[in-house]
């Protein structure tokens, strides 16, 4: 049984299911913006430093900016990990502040993705191959055809989850909108579920 606990903890760690949790600003420190604007709070997920770059505005996380909400906010960090945040009202409707979490690249992640991939890449080839030489006559290569069709079964679903791996590794912001009531109490809704002070 703890084997099966540690495998499962080890897979879940290895497939960047697991990060880290970010919590939001403290509301007493939140001032309403001017209408049409938005105070973005900008936070690291993993801790990099990252260059947020508005219109009008220029920081380095952590660091709070006043964007409107049409606007694109450009984040960057020193591993050249580049993100762009088009308009926050899509994000976050009828909010006046919203909390946006960088991740940079996984590598980890990314080359589990790249190796699975190749080698799914290339056991579907080989299934297709397979099939398309053993089922043209199944009288003589039946069990060639069948072998292409298990290999191909297999091939197919970790050939299409290592590419979600590659797409999900790439670096991307989490905008989290932050309500706030005059009754003390905070809900914002992340990646994990939904927080909030009481």
């Amino acid at each position: 049984m703890r084997a099966l606990t540690l495998g499962t903890v080890l897979v879940l760690l290895l497939s960047g299911c697991v990060r880290r949790v970010v919590l939001t600003p403290p509301t007493n420190t939140l001032s309403d913006p001017p209408p049409g604007m938005v105070n973005v709070s900008v936070q690291s997920e993993d801790g990099q430093q990252w260059q947020v770059r508005t219109a009008s505005e220029r920081c380095v996380t952590p660091c709070t900016a006043q964007v409107s909400d049409a606007e694109t906010l450009r984040l960057m960090n020193k591993n050249d990990d580049r993100i762009l945040v088009p308009a926050l009202a899509v994000e976050a409707p009828n909010t006046q502040h919203v909390m946006l979490v960088a991740e940079g690249t996984h590598t980890g992640e990314q080359a589990n993705g790249i190796v699975f991939t190749t080698l799914g890449g290339m056991a579907l080839v080989t299934g297709i191959t397979l099939t398309a030489v053993g089922c043209s006559n199944t009288a003589e290569r039946g069990g060639m055809c069948t072998a292409g069709l298990i290999t191909g079964g297999v091939a197919l679903p970790l050939t299409a989850f290592a590419i979600w791996l590659i797409v999900d590794a790439q670096p991307k912001a989490h905008v989290i909108p932050i309500y706030k009531s005059d009754s003390k109490i905070t809900v914002a809704a992340t990646p994990l579920g939904i927080v909030g002070t009481f």
